[in-house]
C-alpha cells in the first residue's frame, strides 16, 4: 500500500441470505465487474479486484484505490461575443442565461 500516493486497499464484505451454491460465482463475477465500473465511472483509479465467497458472503477486495478522483477539465463554449455582449460592453440576457450555474447540465 502506497501511502505516500494517496491509495489504500479496499475490501467489501456482503453477508446475503443463504444462495443458491449455482449463483455464488455468477454473483461474486457481477460484484467485481460491477465495483470495477463503478470506480471508473467516478474517476477514481484502482488496481486489481479479486473476488471470493460462499453461500452466505461475498467478497471483493480492490488493491491500490485512489483515495481522491482523478482531475478533469470541460470546455463550455458560450455565444458569440457580439452576441454576449452589447454595445456598452455589458452581459446581454443571452450571455446571463448562457453562464447561469443551476442551468447547466450536470456531469454526474
Amino acid at each position: 500500500m502506497d501511502m505516500k500516493r494517496g491509495y489504500r486497499d479496499f475490501l467489501l464484505e456482503i453477508r446475503v441470505e443463504e444462495l443458491p451454491s449455482d449463483y455464488v460465482r455468477p454473483a461474486l463475477n457481477s460484484l467485481k465487474k460491477d465495483l470495477l465500473a463503478r470506480f471508473a465511472s467516478l474517476r477514481i483509479a484502482c488496481g486489481e479486484a479479486y473476488v471470493a465467497g460462499t453461500a452466505t458472503t461475498l467478497i471483493c477486495c480492490i488493491e491500490q484505490v485512489g483515495l481522491r478522483q482523478e482531475g478533469s477539465s470541460k470546455e463550455v463554449i458560450g455565444p458569440p461575443k457580439k452576441v454576449a455582449f452589447g454595445s456598452d460592453r455589458k452581459s446581454t440576457r443571452l450571455n446571463s442565461s448562457h453562464t447561469d450555474i443551476s442551468r447547466m447540465p450536470s456531469s454526474a
